[in-house]
C-alpha cells in the first residue's frame, strides 16, 4: 500500500485537496483489491488446511462434531479394510483448498479487468 501511495497520481489528489479518506476511497483501494482478495483467499485456504490438521491431531473439534481432520484420525484404523473412510474427506479437504484458490484467482482476474 505504500508503494501505490507514493505514486504520482495520488500525489496529484492530494495536491488537489482531497481528504485522506477520499484518496483512499478513489484513489488507493481501487488499486490493492485485488492484491487484498487474494490474500485474503488464500488465508482462507490455509485456515481449512490448519483447523483440519488441528482436528487430525485431536487438539481441536472432538469426534461427535463433522470435521475432516477429526473424521481422518478416527477412521485411519479402517483404512486398510474400508480406505474410502479416509479418502473422501482427503478429497473433500483438498477440494474445497482448490475451489477456495480458484474462486480467488477468478476475482482477481475479474477485478484486474474491471480496473483497465
Amino acid at each position: 500500500m505504500r508503494e501505490i501511495a507514493a505514486k504520482e497520481y495520488i500525489t496529484a489528489v492530494r495536491l488537489d485537496g482531497s481528504t485522506p479518506w477520499r484518496i483512499l476511497r478513489l484513489a488507493i483501494f481501487p488499486n490493492i483489491i485485488d492484491v487484498i482478495v487474494a490474500q485474503a483467499t488464500r488465508a482462507l485456504s490455509v485456515a481449512i488446511l490448519d483447523i483440519s490438521a488441528v482436528c487430525f491431531l485431536g487438539i481441536g473439534a472432538q469426534s461427535p462434531q463433522p470435521e475432516w481432520g477429526t473424521m481422518i484420525a478416527d477412521s485411519l484404523d479402517l483404512s486398510y479394510i474400508a480406505p474410502w473412510n479416509v479418502i473422501l474427506p482427503g478429497m473433500a479437504i483438498m477440494l474445497s483448498v482448490v475451489a477456495t484458490n480458484f474462486l480467488g484467482e477468478g476475482l482477481r482476474k475479474a477485478l484486474q479487468q474491471g480496473n483497465e
